[in-house]
């Protein structure tokens, strides 16, 4: 009877060795699950802090492509285009440019007309809300070219496409050249 009771106490130590090493290794695994966890909740968050902060930073406009755009007045090179500039006059707005006929012999500027990009509006010289300081240009001579919008534009960046159709009295033809202007729209 000894040896059963001892063989039946020993069958029992080991059982309790074996329960007691399953335990620690299922303690283990829950250590290494409760670590993966935390590891993902405290890093997740940053992230997702990280993503709004970056979501907020972009739509104020901070990044966006119109802060760093420059003025700009493209012409062909005979027709130098300097100093555009846009203002905001009441519930319409402005976009002057000066031009300077490059070409060497007398034109006279026929036709003028300038497409806001934006809206689409297109106004032109035959009423009145595009006025050129001085149609006819000998070589060298400048002439302003002034355009009237409607609506409010302050603080934008706009981008207008100019066509100007010019008459060399010599040899009797029209003659059409474009361009693009971009321009920052000042609060008037």
């Amino acid at each position: 009877m000894n040896n059963i009771d001892g063989m039946k106490g020993s069958k029992t130590k080991r059982e309790k060795e074996q329960k007691k090493s399953q335990k620690k290794g299922q303690r283990k695994g829950q250590k290494k699950g409760q670590a993966a966890i935390e590891y993902l909740m405290t890093y997740g968050w940053v992230l997702i802090v990280i993503f709004v902060v970056i979501a907020l930073i972009l739509a104020t406009g901070v990044f966006s492509p119109g802060r760093f755009l420059s003025q700009e007045c493209k012409l062909t090179p005979d027709f130098p285009c300097l100093t555009p500039a846009g203002e905001q006059l009441g519930s319409d707005y402005k976009v002057r440019l000066n031009i300077t006929n490059g070409l060497g012999y007398n034109i006279t500027l026929e036709e003028v007309k300038l497409t806001d990009t934006k809206t689409g509006e297109v106004i032109d010289n035959s009423g009145t809300l595009v006025d050129v300081s001085d149609l006819s240009l000998s070589p060298g001579d400048s002439t302003r070219i002034t355009g009237i919008f409607g609506g409010n534009a302050a603080n934008e960046m706009r981008t207008f496409y100019i066509t100007l159709g010019y008459f060399r009295p010599t040899v009797g033809e029209m003659h059409y050249v474009s361009g693009r202007i971009r321009v920052k729209i000042e609060p008037g």
